[in-house]
């Protein structure tokens, strides 16, 4: 019998087929090889997922989840980069600005004694972007060259999937925590920060080397792994302080839920909230440094015009959250704007998690339910993220939504093992399927 994984799996590649073969010729004609590539990518990277969802648990290993994560990403990743050199002239991957700052600075503090170097990045930039430059600079130690950044990111990458398979095997079959594993760590929208100068590859390690560190003590009560974990939450402060601080809340869920009394839960909710409302605070101010003001209206304005949203502050409003909560969109067709050719490459990956979404919720509900406490940190973590990220009005920036994407993966897929024993979960999939051909429909007309 077909697991429900391999048929909604399939159902994917199918719905996705038909989304190119109506959208391709409508994307601009000097970007066509970018809008070709991204339906190349789909179909490679779904099919490399239903495939191994028709395998037993006895196939999947961490060996062999390596080899295919590095080798798969070293060709995808190569090919973004041919493709970005033949427009553009530069491995810069369409995104100028961000990655000619990293290069730059970076090249300047190799050459510098460390100690000099972090006196002279503390005075260009605030200690949040510090992490960022001194991982890059002490590459470029080894080899002063943009690429061996982006080698090691693939490094960063292979080391990523390896430990989410780690963590997902503690409460799913392997067979689907490599799924999950596999699934992130090549889907294209990743990918692409590997290619490009960026945080987000040695970022997104941390926060998954923080919550397989927590699972460990959890789980062997060895002090040292403790201190690990407090290590890579400090090491978080220097790429967004405020994912240390949620990753924080989600893993005090684990112990409030697990021990405490009914009071003590509703204190902590209510202790959550009020510390979200905080932490949101500070995230606006970040935003209101580089935007029109710290008002929503204006914030939401700004994020519909960089989006190319022409409709009302309230209706992009309503959008927001809901691309927060079951998004980010895939865009196919061509709006004209300078994002194009990068949200055609996110596209394959950012309509696959589209497409998955409707697990995460129900997982969430059923570990609730079923009190699957060792979920909880993972659950509280994504969401708590994702009602920062509605506050702040940045639903449609896949980049600040990116941190809480392993958690998500993770906890989709814990759902998709237990479907055996989740009733009309079939029957879920199909109907969000059916959502999600509206919303596409609709958000690549609009």
């Amino acid at each position: 019998m077909q697991s429900l994984a391999y048929k909604y799996n399939t159902r994917i590649i199918l719905l996705g087929i038909l989304f190119y073969v109506i959208f391709i010729v409508t994307f601009s004609n000097s970007y066509s090889p970018v809008t070709l590539l991204g339906s190349a990518t789909f179909l490679s990277y779904l099919s490399f997922i239903t495939f191994f969802s028709t395998k037993d648990d006895s196939y999947f290993t961490k060996p062999l989840l390596a080899s295919f994560v590095f080798f798969y990403s070293l060709v995808i990743v190569t090919l973004f980069m041919l493709l970005s050199y033949y427009y553009e002239g530069n491995t810069f991957l369409f995104s100028n600005v961000d990655s000619r700052l990293y290069e730059q600075y970076s090249f300047r503090m190799k050459d510098m004694p460390f100690g000099e170097s972090i006196s002279y990045i503390a005075n260009y930039f605030k200690f949040d972007d510090w992490g960022a430059f001194v991982m890059m600079s002490s590459l470029l130690r080894i080899i002063p060259d943009k690429l061996f950044i982006n080698f090691c990111f693939l490094i960063f990458a292979t080391i990523s999937a390896v430990k989410m398979y780690s963590i997902g095997i503690r409460f799913m079959p392997k067979k689907f925590a490599f799924l999950a594993a596999f699934s992130f760590s090549t889907a294209s929208y990743f990918l692409y920060f590997c290619g490009t100068l960026a945080k987000e590859p040695f970022f997104i390690l941390l926060i998954i080397l923080s919550f397989d560190y927590f699972y460990k003590f959890i789980e062997q009560k060895k002090q040292a792994h403790l201190y690990i974990f407090i290590f890579y939450l400090i090491l978080l402060f220097f790429f967004r302080p405020v994912v240390a601080l949620f990753i924080g809340v989600g893993v005090g869920s684990y112990y409030v839920f697990k021990r405490s009394s009914v009071f003590m839960k509703v204190f902590f909710v209510i202790a959550s909230l009020i510390f979200l409302n905080y932490t949101s605070d500070i995230f606006l101010e970040a935003y209101d440094s580089y935007t029109m003001g710290g008002e929503f209206s204006q914030l939401m304005e700004y994020r519909a015009e960089s989006y190319s949203h022409s409709y009302s502050t309230s209706f992009n409003f309503v959008v927001n959250i809901f691309s927060c909560l079951f998004g980010p969109f895939p865009t196919f067709l061509w709006s004209g704007g300078a994002d194009t050719p990068r949200t055609a490459l996110y596209a394959p990956s950012v309509f696959y998690k589209f497409c998955i979404t409707v697990f995460f919720w129900l997982a969430a509900f059923y570990a609730f339910k079923h009190k699957k406490i060792i979920l909880y940190p993972m659950i509280v973590f994504v969401v708590v993220e994702m009602i920062s990220l509605i506050i702040v009005q940045a639903g449609f920036e896949l980049r600040k939504a990116l941190p809480h994407y392993p958690a998500f993966y993770l906890v989709s897929f814990w759902l998709l093992s237990q479907s055996q024993n989740v009733r009309s979960l079939n029957k879920y999939a199909r109907y969000w399927l059916f959502v999600v051909i509206l919303v596409v429909i609709f958000w690549n007309m609009r």
